[in-house]
């Protein structure tokens, strides 16, 4: 294995492997620079008496290297990376879009191995393509090969870590479900639809169609079956919601294939559900949305809506 943490004299230094960027009277030796006889000499003419360093022993895979391998899993639809000169690897997005990642699943993978590390930027946030989105960085020189296959076979799998979603005017429906039909129910559903289309006027929605209903199951059900063109659903409730015997919630289950989140745990939001009928999406917009502060909501919906797969966790 790699020796590390080791101080050479300068006269052992010859194929000694910098941790680190090293600087000596201007000159710049680059973190990974294997130190060379030519080295040596003028480093002992510039007063180097000792170099921190480590030797690479077999199977041994130089960071660089490591960091393109990582980052060719790692990287999904609409992502590209290049390790610049400084040693980091910068994963950067190639087309327009939403950049998606699990903060979850990403503080996982910083947990599989000490010596790599992934920065990104905050999730569901809307970049230009050549943005950098994250930054990966193998912190030592070299890293042992078996250690890089089994974070490559740990990331197997279907659904890529890191992604962009490109915004494709997606085709968004509103439905109102009357129970009241009067002027603060009136005033209500439209101050919750301004926020919603404050929050996302970043994202390509096409805010088309307006559906009035009834407050009951087979009207709101009719109403979702005739928005089988919509990419995104959004239904605003007149009331919070108790339990799965809500109107709305037994309209969404007729209607959907699935519901993919019921109950959200946030005491002021507790009615927000999240359903799919084919590629579409249905959201139940919380009843207090208007009011309520929504940074988490508003993740989640982008999450669900631009995911090509989503569960009920």
């Amino acid at each position: 294995m790699i020796r590390f943490s080791s101080i050479f004299t300068i006269n052992q230094a010859i194929g000694v492997i910098l941790p680190n960027d090293f600087v000596v009277k201007g000159k710049v030796y680059r973190k990974g620079h294997i130190i060379t006889p030519e080295d040596k000499l003028l480093l002992k003419s510039l007063g180097v008496e000792n170099i921190y360093g480590a030797v690479a022993e077999n199977n041994d895979i130089e960071f660089k290297t490591a960091q393109n391998q990582i980052s060719a899993q790692i990287s999904g639809k609409g992502l590209g990376f290049v390790t610049q000169e400084d040693g980091l690897c910068k994963i950067v997005a190639t087309t327009d879009g939403i950049f998606m990642a699990d903060e979850q699943r990403v503080n996982k993978f910083n947990r599989l191995n000490e010596n790599v590390v992934l920065n990104i930027i905050k999730p569901f946030t809307t970049v230009k393509k050549d943005d950098i989105v994250a930054v990966l960085e193998v912190t030592t020189p070299f890293i042992k090969e078996d250690e890089i296959d089994d974070i490559i076979f740990r990331l197997s799998g279907n659904l890529s870590l890191l992604s962009i979603a490109e915004t494709d005017n997606k085709k968004s429906i509103f439905i109102y479900p009357h129970l009241l039909s009067d002027d603060n129910e009136n005033m209500y559903f439209t101050s919750v639809v301004m926020k919603v289309i404050t929050d996302f006027n970043d994202i390509g929605f096409n805010f088309g169609r307006e559906i009035h209903s009834r407050y009951d199951i087979d009207s709101i059900s009719d109403s979702l079956y005739s928005c089988k063109d919509a990419d995104v659903i959004f239904i605003l409730s007149p009331v919070k919601s108790s339990s799965r015997q809500d109107v709305i919630y037994q309209a969404v289950e007729k209607y959907a294939d699935k519901i993919i989140n019921y109950k959200y745990p946030d005491i002021s939001m507790s009615d927000f559900v999240v359903a799919q009928k084919g590629n579409s999406k249905v959201f139940v917009i919380p009843h207090s949305y208007d009011v309520a502060e929504t940074k988490e909501i508003d993740k989640l919906i982008k999450y669900v809506m631009f995911s090509e797969y989503v569960d009920e966790n």
